[in-house]
């Protein structure tokens, strides 16, 4: 059995993903890293239970990706430098009425 497709093959020859993917690419990163800090994505519905039960084993080839592939070629003095820059300036606090 065919199933009918009723998109256009070219839909899917695009080299990025479209944003709902990567929103749920991330946000399954985040959650297979750390299922308690970012629990709440799952009991508050933004990642299904479905999609979450594979975040760890997701998290886990792109932190292995990332340390055998990036991580040798990571200049250690720099990385330290940007690590501990403040990036950004101190929120001014509104006046006092």
């Amino acid at each position: 059995m065919n199933p009918k497709v009723t998109v256009p093959v070219s839909a899917f020859s695009d080299m990025h993903s479209p944003p709902p993917t990567r929103f749920y690419n991330m946000i399954c990163l985040a959650y297979g890293a750390d299922s308690n800090l970012f629990g709440d994505f799952v009991t508050k519905g933004y990642l299904p239970e479905m999609r979450a039960k594979d975040c760890r084993r997701e998290y886990g080839e792109v932190h292995y990706a990332f340390n055998t592939l990036i991580l040798p070629h990571v200049d250690k003095a720099i990385a330290q430098k940007v690590l501990h820059k403040d990036w950004l300036p101190e929120a001014a606090r509104p006046t006092p009425r």
